[in-house]
């Protein structure tokens, strides 16, 4: 089985680009990062990724090790956000990752991680009508600060991720998207993403 080194290195001899001009390309100042790739002696970054399946007409989990290359990524926007799990009953389930307050967290190969500030998460849940339909990934933006009503990604007291309702006032409370009686004092480390509504709906194409 070929290194992600080797896959890029293929996929570069495919255009008949050498590495001066896929670096320029990248808009990286030589072709010593791309060298490193190319020799596995680096893991490629998240932005880099993106950065050569742009360039080179590939998903950018083509570059992730075996563990993160099930991912699904797709576009948002002017990048591509990988789909990390999926929303059902107001719960969150997710795969291969961990959830925390910077964002989703991939694991590689039990030492080395894949970082996403930017997520998505499949919709299977009629109790997201009308923001949300079946099929539908939400996008969630660890880096955002909620504002009263947005909808957040919260960890409870059980370890569970959970999609709540934001209620701003001098407590800051949420309340269950499934359950509108059911109100929570919120800890500030316990809500880990903004949902993004509007701009942060797309159709899910695996």
């Amino acid at each position: 089985m070929d290194t992600i080194g080797k896959i890029i290195q293929r996929l570069r001899n495919d255009i008949n680009l050498d590495q001066d001009e896929l670096s320029l390309l990248c808009g990286w100042p030589n072709k010593g990062r791309l060298g490193k790739y190319e020799s596995d002696i680096k893991e490629v970054t998240v932005d880099d990724a993106i950065i050569l399946s742009s360039v080179l007409g590939v998903s950018p989990s083509t570059f992730f090790s075996p563990t993160i290359g099930h991912t699904v990524f797709i576009p948002y926007k002017c990048t591509s956000v990988p789909v990390v799990g999926e929303v059902e009953a107001g719960k969150v389930q997710i795969m291969d990752y961990v959830l925390t307050t910077q964002g989703s967290i991939g694991d590689i190969d039990g030492e080395n991680t894949n970082f996403y500030p930017i997520y998505g998460l499949k919709v299977n849940d009629n109790n997201l009508t009308p923001h949300f339909s079946n099929g539908e990934v939400m996008v969630v933006d660890a880096r955002s600060y909620p504002a009263n009503g947005d909808m957040v990604i919260v960890k409870n007291r059980n370890c569970e991720y959970k999609i709540e309702l934001f209620i701003e006032n001098r407590y800051n409370h949420f309340k269950s998207i499934n359950n509108k009686e059911n109100h929570n004092i919120l800890k500030s480390n316990q809500v880990l993403g903004v949902v993004s509504l509007g701009d942060g709906k797309i159709s899910y194409c695996p």
